[in-house]
């Protein structure tokens, strides 16, 4: 399979793998990534130190932990912060969250916790482009009346987090599931 079917294919898939899923398989929600965020192969030189490089690391594990809190909590304003506006698949993540709070529901579990954080292979002009893993844990989501309604299996997520600079600061422009 070539490289742009490769990714029409995860492209697909990716609203079925990032937040939400039945029974024991984990279902995560996520809509297309946007064109404007677009990264291609680039080999990014190895071993190199940018010192902006750890206020990435450090946006994308507070992202992360984040997203873990407002699962818990169904908050997702503090993920969204930093997020930026044009970032598709953060606002649907977040209206994921939100859904499952409407009319008294609740989730149970929802940690997110990095694992690794990587340099990608890949590069975008708009950014730096990360591979992140994420163990997630076990979730149960409730619907107001107490009924489960859905069992997420903690598994271990693969991203591609594309990193801008907006007002001087890092924030997440693209969140992608990769393979």
């Amino acid at each position: 399979m070539n490289r742009s079917r490769l990714a029409f294919a995860l492209g697909l898939l990716a609203p079925a793998l990032l937040l939400g899923g039945c029974s024991d398989d984990p279902v995560p929600k996520v809509a297309p990534a946007s064109e404007s965020a677009s990264a291609s192969e680039s080999p990014s030189p190895s071993g190199s130190s940018d010192p902006g490089d750890e206020d990435q690391k450090a946006l994308i594990n507070s992202y992360f932990a984040a997203v873990g809190d407002s699962t818990t909590t169904g908050d997702t304003s503090a993920f969204l912060k930093m997020s930026s506006r044009d970032c598709q698949n953060c606002r649907t993540l977040a209206s994921n969250i939100e859904g499952a709070y409407e009319n008294g529901g609740h989730v149970e579990g929802g940690n997110w916790d990095v694992v690794e954080i990587a340099s990608s292979s890949m590069s975008s002009d708009v950014g730096s482009v990360w591979n992140v893993d994420v163990q997630t844990s076990l979730e149960r989501w409730y619907d107001g009346s107490g009924k489960l309604t859905k069992i997420v299996r903690a598994s271990t997520q693969h991203f591609g987090v594309l990193i801008s600079r907006q007002d001087g600061h890092p924030i997440v422009r693209d969140l992608r599931l990769r393979g």
